[in-house]
């Protein structure tokens, strides 16, 4: 069965972020935060500005710039980082493309500073893209004129990766960028994107976020084999923090790549010890179950892994019912029902 993009991380993926209230960063400069940068994000959280769209449309941005003239980042700096701190809150609401708008002139203002800040030019292609993908998400009916939003959103996106390939020709994070851009895109999809993820890796080959959706583009194309090597070049030390919830993910990924790819004994060994990690520790797939692991138990790993994965999942509906933990999504209804023989299941979640 072909990994579908929804399941790859598009969808699923940006809810649970929307749920526990963060977005990856996946915008964010590779270095470490600057004392500057640390300064710039406490101020914002104790004084940055809030509220709907039609308040941040109005913002005055030079009032925010004069209250932060003492922090030591340049003004078009200290503009994209108030837009990406707002991006949760206006990508999570109703009014796009009005949310949208209200990000996009924060960064018209700053790229008037500074017309080749790569930073900023990225940063606005993230922004659209996360915008389009909320207003698409939203149904045909959600804005009357939803296709040309799209459109213009999208377009957006891909100007600014290529003014931020454009000014930045030797960093791997615009070509990142574009990569995801078309990787969420329905008209090109993983073939097309492969191209920005391998171009990003060409210029740092240890760039993670480009080996992780280059891993999925693998698996979207049924390149089983290339697949599973690809997250098998990934350094578990990238996933930690807000990322750490993907790393089960790519396990499960990985062994059923191989599995996919003919390789049963090695399917089965790595089904076998992501198991033994959520047996002694069933937090790590409260967030992470997916349903390649069901998939392998009803069938040619049925064997190996049933009894396992069934015990698991009703000790999670147990601990459920007891009130001990929050739900496992995904979990307790689609596994325990598959296991119990069950045709018909929801959509997979990965």
């Amino acid at each position: 069965m072909p990994r579908s993009r929804v399941l790859s991380g598009l969808v699923a993926q940006r809810d649970r972020a929307h749920q526990r209230g963060r977005l990856d960063a996946e915008r964010r400069r590779t270095v470490e935060p600057s004392a500057p940068d640390e300064t710039l994000a406490d101020w914002l959280d104790h004084h940055g500005p809030r509220g709907d769209p039609a308040r941040i449309e109005t913002l005055e941005l030079d009032e925010i710039l004069r209250a932060t003239a003492e922090i030591a980042l340049a003004p078009e700096e200290r503009l994209r980082q108030v837009a990406a701190w707002l991006e949760a809150t206006l990508v999570a609401s109703d009014e796009q493309p009005r949310a949208w708008l209200a990000l996009d002139r924060i960064y018209r203002a700053a790229l008037k500073l500074a017309t080749d800040d790569a930073s900023v030019h990225r940063s606005r292609a993230v922004s659209a893209r996360r915008c389009a993908e909320a207003l698409q998400t939203g149904g045909p009916g959600a804005h009357p004129h939803r296709d040309a939003a799209l459109a213009r959103m999208r377009a957006v996106a891909s100007d600014a990766c290529s003014e931020a390939i454009r000014c930045a020709p030797d960093s791997p994070d615009p070509w990142f960028t574009l990569g995801r851009l078309r990787y969420g895109d329905r008209s090109g999809g993983p073939a097309v994107a492969l191209e920005g993820f391998e171009q990003a890796l060409v210029r740092d080959p240890a760039h993670a976020w480009s080996l992780l959706y280059r891993a999925h583009c693998l698996q979207d194309l049924e390149r089983w084999r290339e697949a599973a090597l690809g997250y098998a070049d990934l350094p578990p030390a990238f996933f930690t923090g807000a990322r750490a919830w993907r790393y089960e993910h790519l396990l499960e990924q990985r062994a059923w790549c191989w599995l996919r790819a003919n390789d049963v004994a090695r399917a089965t060994t790595e089904f076998e010890a992501l198991l033994s990690r959520w047996e002694r520790s069933p937090a790590l797939a409260r967030e992470a179950w997916g349903t390649h692991v069901v998939e392998a138990a009803e069938g040619p790993l049925r064997e190996a892994l049933h009894a396992r994965v069934s015990a698991l999942a009703e000790r999670a509906k147990a601990e459920q019912d007891r009130g001990q933990t929050s739900p496992w999504p995904g979990l307790v209804s689609k596994p325990a029902r598959a296991l119990q023989g069950e045709s018909e299941r929801g959509p997979e979640e990965r």
